[in-house]
């Protein structure tokens, strides 16, 4: 592992890896001059892993260990509580980390079939982005891209929603701030409406001219971090609002925020705020192409996901057909009665939490 490290990091690149709901990348950033031998061992990696006992064991530990990491920061472990509040008993529910009990319990045949189920060429992308010659590229990919048959890729469990009511979930801990995270199942990352939904996302807390940054924050001082984001996948989506705020003003934070959100869904966006949206989207995609490893990504999940890559023209595009009324629409449809799941950790005091249940209800 060591040689493996220095081989890139002894030129001045960076190796990696990061594994999401649907998807594991293994990358590398490094100099034009030294992408030869990046692909080849990027490509040794991934095809010819050992699987010694030992390593398994030692990043056993490593993991069981991020786990209780991730446990002990609140901001991120309530999104895990929220996950399996919206896809309850459902791969797409449960932590990517996974659990003390499955890492404890993972055998070496385990990830060996694993590997020999998922990791055939049907499921591999390679895509490389810089001052590169796609011929150089091609030849080299061929050079260390193994024959793994398989004559299509592999499928996945399909995400279903089976909400019928409100959902609230706490975990009382002693914590320094109150951390919560409000969630709504949304569209996927397919559906025509996702330029629609980004736009909304902005307007309603993406960033800090945004009206929950402006309503929570700048105007009552509720919470340091609040905003909105989404979390899309190829099945379905989520719509969230998170918030870190101090110790008996959880219940005053989400009143404001679900005062924001009917709002929204009730009376719709300005034009102005239409608007700036359009703008900081474009923008912050045309930003994003400035950097090789983003603009990877970014290419990346789209063939991967959508099977194409759209110009930005095209992009620019559909943005700018956006209106108003498919905005309303949208919000209406997302932020519906009933529809609502909290999740919250921090110590909550008296009848905070009866007065919780009743606002997202």
């Amino acid at each position: 592992v060591k040689k493996i490290k220095e081989a890139i990091e002894g030129r001045g690149g960076m190796l990696n890896a990061f594994t999401s709901e649907e998807v594991t990348c293994y990358f590398v950033k490094i100099l034009r001059k030294h992408l030869p031998v990046a692909m080849e061992l990027l490509c040794d990696l991934v095809y010819n892993p050992l699987f010694r006992q030992s390593d398994i064991d030692m990043e056993r530990t490593v993991i069981l260990e991020e786990i209780k990491m991730y446990m002990d920061l609140p901001s991120h472990y309530v999104h895990d509580i929220l996950t399996s509040m919206m896809w309850p008993d459902q791969p797409l529910g449960r932590s990517v980390l996974g659990t003390v009990d499955t890492i404890t319990n993972m055998t070496r045949a385990d990830i060996v079939k694993y590997k020999g189920k998922h990791y055939r060429n049907a499921n591999f992308m390679v895509v490389v982005c810089g001052d590169v010659n796609h011929a150089d590229v091609l030849h080299d990919v061929r050079q260390h891209v193994r024959h793994l048959h398989s004559p299509r890729a592999t499928t996945f469990k399909q995400a279903h929603v089976c909400q019928r009511a409100a959902m609230t979930q706490y975990l009382d801990k002693e914590t320094e701030q109150t951390h919560f995270v409000l969630g709504y199942h949304t569209c996927s990352r397919r559906d025509k409406r996702r330029y629609i939904l980004s736009l909304l996302n902005i307007i309603l807390g993406a960033n800090m001219s945004s009206r929950l940054f402006e309503e929570v924050r700048e105007k009552r001082g509720l919470a340091y971090e609040i905003r909105s984001s989404l979390s899309l996948f190829q099945d379905t989506g989520a719509f969230l609002i998170s918030a870190g705020v101090e110790n008996g003003k959880a219940y005053s934070a989400l009143q404001v925020i679900m005062r924001e959100v009917e709002k929204i869904r009730s009376k719709g966006v300005t034009n102005g705020e239409l608007k700036r949206a359009k703008d900081y989207y474009l923008g912050q995609l045309m930003l994003l192409f400035e950097s090789t490893m983003e603009n990877m990504l970014w290419h990346g999940e789209r063939i991967l996901y959508l099977n194409s890559v759209m110009s930005l023209d095209e992009i620019r595009h559909m943005v700018m057909a956006v209106t108003k009324d498919d905005i309303t629409k949208l919000a209406k449809e997302i932020f519906c009665q009933n529809g609502a799941n909290f999740a919250c950790i921090g110590s909550l005091r008296g009848k905070e939490k009866t007065r919780i249940d009743k606002i997202v209800a």
